[in-house]
């Protein structure tokens, strides 16, 4: 899992800067088709400090940053004029039907979230789909639209050899990822993301402050519930450029980089 979580984070430092971005599709963009009613699902954050381990501590201090950062995200919605259902841990937990449809939605969308990060620009096509799982969970909530939410907040300085060659040495960041998924078709429709350079040390002194500013930072552009988005809709000639990019060169190299760090005990999950 950790081996994992430390790809991603390569990708994300190379694939993007401090400042916000989102990308989404012209269904999202138009009022009458863009989700109203939405389902804000837990939070997943990973707290990632020295040799990449999830220790008690930074367990207890990631499910912190998840709570704030649900909170900060429903009041940035409603104050935009959708109606926020927040899909509370607890509840999922005492629920066994609605835990094992959030568990399915949570897995699916894991594998998409993996191809989203690398080529985010497809969304405005509708390349990317949480599927049958999104739209049943979506039903059994009686929303229509379901919002994954991804935290990563690292400090990282010289644990690991991937990110040392990649970066310089030192990686410092939390960074916010949000995608909005229809509920009657499953597709990722928009996502939102930015990311501070204010690291795991900062981070769990300021957590209050910190993560509602980047929640305000990463749905900045969000569009009130009225409103038309502008968005770019590529032409033929551009998808299939994206369609050509090749970045399975980078991804082999981070994975070879990875399994030389890993030792015996390293275990995929």
């Amino acid at each position: 899992m950790y081996r994992r979580l430390t790809l991603f984070v390569g990708v994300l430092l190379i694939a993007t800067g401090a400042d916000a971005r989102w990308f989404a599709s012209a269904e999202f963009a138009e009022p009458d088709s863009r989700p109203h009613k939405l389902a804000l699902l837990p939070p997943h954050a990973e707290m990632m400090k020295q040799k990449m381990v999830m220790t008690e501590q930074l367990v207890q201090e990631a499910q912190r940053l998840e709570a704030i950062t649900t909170d900060a995200m429903a009041a940035h919605l409603r104050d935009r004029g959708y109606e926020v259902v927040v899909i509370d841990q607890n509840a999922v937990n005492a629920d066994p039907e609605l835990q094992e449809l959030v568990l399915k939605a949570n897995s699916r969308y894991e594998e998409e979230w993996a191809r989203i990060v690398r080529k985010p620009k497809r969304v405005r096509y509708g390349y990317y789909s949480v599927g049958d799982e999104a739209r049943i969970l979506a039903a059994a909530l009686d929303v229509d639209g379901l919002i994954f939410t991804r935290i990563v907040a690292t400090g990282a300085g010289g644990g690991q050899k991937a990110l040392r060659m990649l970066i310089g040495g030192f990686a410092t960041f939390t960074r916010l990822d949000a995608s909005i998924v229809d509920g009657d078709d499953g597709a990722v429709e928009a996502f939102y993301f930015a990311q501070t350079e204010t690291g795991y040390a900062e981070i769990t002194k300021k957590a209050q402050k910190t993560m509602s500013k980047l929640t305000v930072k990463t749905l900045k552009k969000y569009p009130d519930i009225d409103a038309k988005l502008k968005v770019k809709v590529p032409t033929q000639e551009e998808i299939a450029a994206i369609e050509e990019e090749d970045d399975d060169k980078l991804m082999d190299e981070l994975e070879a980089l990875l399994e030389e760090e890993s030792s015996p005990e390293d275990t995929d999950s």
